[in-house]
């Protein structure tokens, strides 16, 4: 359940100015091949913007390797954490030539000044805020992110695998049908 990957990279041409893309298809778990796309849509001139949401803490992700320039996801799912701790990465070099249409006064550069008229961007991440933190939720989320960090990502993946093989035994044994990847990979 996802789009082929030649598909995919076919789609992305000159006319593409972003692409937009998710890591694991939510509905079969098929990990997306973000190298080659990222690869892609930057030969093409565009940006990448990659949806995490369904892999970060679970599949090994490293946005930095990967050049995507920005990704996207929440705690809720598998990061262990609460409501309302969203986040967005964008790549460093991006930061001073990107001005958000819509944004709070936390991306101001002089935020507690409350000033009127253009905005002076923050010359640093906090120019893509919209608006006060969510310290409740980012502070509640941060157990989840503890224990991930303690555990690791790649051993919570190496058990996905050995419980998700083990359920895929299970299920031909029965006659079920299986709509996720049997590769892993």
């Amino acid at each position: 359940m996802t789009v082929p990957l030649d598909r995919m990279l076919a789609a992305i041409d000159d006319r593409t100015l972003l692409v937009s893309t998710s890591h694991v298809i939510f509905k079969s778990a098929y990990i997306q091949d973000l190298a080659a796309i990222t690869r892609r849509a930057h030969e093409a001139g565009a940006y990448l913007v990659a949806d995490i949401y369904q892999s970060a803490g679970t599949v090994p992700v490293n946005v930095r390797e990967l050049d995507v320039d920005f990704a996207t996801g929440g705690s809720v799912k598998w990061l262990c954490g609460g409501p309302g701790a969203g986040y967005l990465y964008v790549r460093r070099d991006l930061w001073p030539r990107l001005e958000p249409r819509v944004t709070g006064w936390v991306a101001h550069k002089r935020p507690f000044a409350f000033e009127t008229g253009e905005i002076d961007y923050a010359p640093d991440a906090f120019r893509f805020l919209n608006g006060t933190p969510a310290i409740p939720a980012l502070y509640a989320a941060r157990s989840g992110y503890e224990i991930i960090n303690e555990i690791g990502v790649e051993n919570i993946r190496a058990k996905s695998l050995r419980q998700t093989n083990r359920l895929i035994e299970l299920a031909d044994e029965a006659g079920f049908g299986v709509n996720t990847p049997r590769n892993p990979e």
